[in-house]
């Protein structure tokens, strides 16, 4: 299932007093932190997520893998999207910086 299929379910905007170069590593890791602890590998593996494990690249890019999602774009200080899926689910998660007027 392609990503831009999936119907939206929910959006929220953060305004952060930061450049978008300074920010890109934090979401990196906090995203990673959020998703990849231990625990989250075993819930990947109980619910047959297509990803159980970490693997590929980091930083997290393009190819890369934590339980429960795996890294389809990731384009510094730009965009982050990440996509998973499991027995009865698909879904993504998608960070995008948008300028502020």
């Amino acid at each position: 299932m392609r990503i831009d299929s999936l119907p939206p379910v929910d959006e929220h905007a953060t305004l952060i007093a930061a450049g978008p170069q300074d920010v890109w590593p934090h979401l990196l890791h906090v995203v990673e932190e959020t998703f990849g602890g231990s625990g989250m590998g075993a819930y990947a593996r109980l619910v047959r997520a297509a990803d159980p494990v970490a693997s590929g690249p980091r930083p997290l890019a393009e190819g890369s893998t934590f339980p429960g999602f795996h890294v389809v774009t990731a384009h510094p200080a730009q965009e982050l999207t990440l996509r998973g899926s499991r027995r009865f689910s698909t879904y993504a998660l998608i960070f995008r910086r948008r300028a502020t007027p």
